[in-house]
């Protein structure tokens, strides 16, 4: 990081191996790349980090914040500092000995940036088995090779998210929240509740009546408070002593679960704190909790925020980012954030008839 014979070339060079990379290419600034100007402490004789000067995206730029808005949550990514930290350790199997309270604070975040509107009406299924029927290993082994399986058979395109739990005396059954992408389906049917019965007891190998009464449990699911009451009561239970005798994974969703962000912004340091003033005026009017957490978000470089669209609408409407209010807007009243006009212009151009 020094400075070579009296060229801003090697300045350049260096800004950008602070950002890991050794190109820059513009993703929406067709005229140029971000402005950036350092400068050299000339007692130490090292550039300083690169100054935002305008606002174009760059991929590259380490001084713009990430804005991702989902669901149900506003998280809020600050850039990344150059650093030499060491890799994390590498996990060994079934490592995994409890469900910490940060394992509970992911499970509600997933929740939180579920994408609901684009999935059916979920149900809540609990399995359990006859005490000494079989190990608690074999209990998960069952679980996870048979019926999640099974459910993808029975259920089309599901979704999923199970968590593992023992009851008191050690022995562990299984909650689990199941939808479909498929929003037309009923899966609090019975014809879907007959099935998921059978299949539990064709795992287990018990088809007593009172088995599969009890074994499986099902209810459904009618509202995002009820779900995210059930989440944190048994999905997301905190850590007690029986979770000690069980080792190996507590919890997963399928791999189509859809957390993605409705959509992504990017935002310079100054936006970036009128965004927290905006966010934690808003917590301070909803009072109770939230006063204490509108107090606690300026502990945090990055954090997030649990809100309704509405409010997330709202809070980029003060803000004065309007493509991000309107992609809510959309993904609110359509299920999807990108705008679809211009395909629908040349269907209709295309097959005038059909599109009449």
């Amino acid at each position: 990081m020094y400075r070579q014979r009296g060229t801003k070339k090697k300045v350049k060079e260096d800004a950008r191996s602070q950002s890991g990379d050794s190109e820059l290419e513009p993703r929406t600034s067709p005229g140029g790349y971000t402005k950036v100007s350092t400068s050299l402490d000339e007692k130490q004789g090292t550039a300083t980090a690169p100054e935002v000067r305008g606002t174009w995206y760059n991929p590259h730029n380490p001084t713009l914040f990430t804005i991702e808005i989902y669901e149900r949550e506003l998280n809020v990514i600050a850039p990344k500092p150059v650093s030499s930290d060491s890799p994390p350790p590498k996990r060994k199997r079934n490592d995994i000995n409890s469900f910490s309270r940060k394992s509970r604070l992911r499970v509600l975040r997933k929740f939180n940036q579920l994408s609901t509107r684009v999935l059916s009406e979920p149900i809540f299924i609990t399995l359990t088995t006859r005490h000494g029927s079989c190990s608690p290993e074999e209990f998960r082994s069952t679980f996870q090779s048979k019926f999640l399986t099974g459910l993808r058979k029975i259920i089309p395109d599901a979704v999923y998210a199970w968590r593992l739990e023992p009851h008191a005396d050690g022995y562990p059954h299984i909650h689990m929240f199941t939808w479909s992408w498929r929003q037309e389906a009923t899966l609090k049917s019975r014809y879907y509740k007959d099935q998921l019965r059978d299949l539990w007891s064709q795992c287990m190998d018990d088809y007593s009546p009172a088995f599969r009464r009890h074994g499986c449990k099902i209810i459904p699911i009618r509202s995002h408070r009820k779900a995210m009451s059930y989440v944190s009561k048994y999905v997301a239970k905190e850590q007690d002593e029986a979770n000690d005798s069980l080792h190996g994974r507590r919890w997963a969703v399928s791999t189509n679960f859809p957390a993605s962000p409705i959509t992504e912004i990017h935002l310079s340091r100054d936006r970036a704190k009128q965004l927290k003033k905006i966010a934690k005026r808003l917590l301070r009017s909803k009072g109770g909790d939230n006063i204490e957490r509108a107090e606690m978000l300026d502990e945090f470089r990055n954090w997030f925020v649990w809100l309704s669209l509405d409010e997330m609408i709202w809070i980029l409407t003060e803000l004065g980012h309007h493509p991000g209010a309107s992609a809510l807007e959309r993904y609110k009243n359509t299920g999807d954030s990108e705008d679809r006009s211009h395909e629908i212009d040349q269907l209709a151009t295309h097959y005038p008839n059909r599109m009449a």
